[in-house]
C-alpha cells in the first residue's frame, strides 16, 4: 500500500505578503516547507482571507515551487474569530473529512 504525502497549512498573512512583495529570500512558511528535499502528492490548503487572494497566492506558490495545479488545492473556511480556536478545530476537522 502506497501512502500518500500531503501537506496541510492554513494560509497565512505571511504567506501572501511574500508572494504579493515578490519575495525572494523570506517566501512564507509553506513556501519554505515546500522547498525541502521532500515533495508532497497534495497540497491542501484552508483560507479564510479572500477567495481571491489565497487563489493568487497558490498561483505564485505553484510557479515558484513546480508543484501543479492538479496537486494544490485551496479550501474556503469561514470563521467568526480568528482566536475562536473550538470553532476552528471544527471547521478544520469536518473539512478534512471531506477531503
Amino acid at each position: 500500500m502506497t501512502r500518500e504525502r500531503w501537506l496541510i497549512s492554513w494560509v497565512g498573512r505571511t504567506d501572501h505578503e511574500a508572494a504579493e512583495n515578490g519575495a525572494e529570500q523570506d517566501v512564507g512558511p509553506i513556501a519554505t516547507a515546500l522547498a525541502g528535499p521532500k515533495r508532497y502528492d497534495r497540497i491542501y490548503l484552508l483560507t479564510n482571507y479572500s477567495f481571491e487572494r489565497s487563489k493568487n497566492y497558490c498561483h505564485w506558490l505553484q510557479k515558484r515551487t513546480g508543484y501543479s495545479d492538479s496537486s494544490v488545492d485551496l479550501f474556503q473556511v469561514d470563521l467568526s474569530s480568528p482566536i475562536d480556536y473550538a470553532a476552528i478545530y471544527a471547521e478544520v476537522s469536518k473539512n478534512l473529512k471531506e477531503a
